[in-house]
């Protein structure tokens, strides 16, 4: 008898709290989502996303730069987006991704489209970081000045965005890149005493997903920039299509190597 009087208790006291609990109150005992990390994916050529965290079950919405995309596959550590239904190619770089659970919390992560060009700052050297996307070829290209215009080429996906006037401009770096998917990543440094410290300038590299026949790692300048990037080994078969394109735009306002050791020019 005293055992159901104490549950009748127990019960009562229960009812009083229940409309705070299952209502405005009750957000305090769940935690919103948290964004670990985020799978990169090509720009030209978008596909499924994985967004890796924790309480991803509460989510209700995931916008990529401010747009909504649909979610695909939902665990409380992972999301999947674009995998049914992808979006056409984007511009290349770094954008907002964003996981809202509306009245429990949001958070936001970057989501890298690649190929992605970045610039960090250390104590004594400044490092560019281009992340591939696969194998092939590229061409890490400075200007003092960006283009007014940006260039459209042929077979290329996104623009020209760099002057490339002799005078203006010039090369830091191309090579070939072997390894395939997101972990292409290409490090170029440069120390301190280069002629860049203390000068503003921007960067832009172009990239070959691929091989041709003529195995050519120079950007062409020339105009004849469509002939050569459609030569291809009829007869070889690749592993993925041969795609051209251009990073994003990086810019470097001075580049003071020993003030601010670590500082990140962008997101790398």
């Amino acid at each position: 008898m005293k055992y159901l009087k104490h549950v009748s208790l127990v019960a009562l006291g229960l009812a009083a709290l229940g409309p705070p609990i299952l209502g405005q109150g009750f957000d305090r005992f769940i935690d919103g989502p948290k964004i670990e990390s985020i799978t990169p994916t090509r720009s030209y050529d978008p596909g499924p996303v994985v967004i890796f965290g924790e309480n991803l079950n509460t989510v209700v919405r995931v916008r990529v730069d401010g747009v909504n995309a649909p979610i695909d596959v939902q665990r409380t550590r992972l999301l999947v987006i674009w995998r049914d239904d992808p979006p056409a190619a984007l511009d290349p770089g770094f954008v907002e991704l964003e996981v809202d659970a509306l009245g429990l919390g949001h958070d936001t992560g970057i989501l890298k489209l690649m190929p992605t060009l970045a610039a960090v700052r250390r104590a004594h050297s400044m490092e560019f970081v281009l992340r591939m996307g696969g194998a092939g070829f590229y061409s890490i290209f400075f200007s003092t000045e960006p283009m007014a215009h940006p260039l459209v080429l042929p077979n290329t996906h996104y623009m020209l965005m760099l002057d490339l006037q002799p005078e203006l401009s010039g090369k830091l770096g191309c090579g070939t890149v072997y390894t395939r998917g997101p972990e292409a990543i290409v490090r170029v440094t440069l120390p301190r005493h280069v002629a860049f410290a203390g000068r503003e300038f921007y960067l832009q590299a172009w990239t070959q997903r691929g091989f041709t026949l003529e195995q050519r790692t120079d950007f062409p300048l020339d105009g004849g920039v469509a002939s050569w990037i459609g030569r291809l080994d009829e007869g070889r078969q690749y592993p993925e299509p041969l795609t051209c394109s251009f990073t994003n735009m990086v810019h470097v306002e001075s580049a003071p190597f020993a003030e601010a050791p670590g500082r990140t020019i962008d997101v790398p």
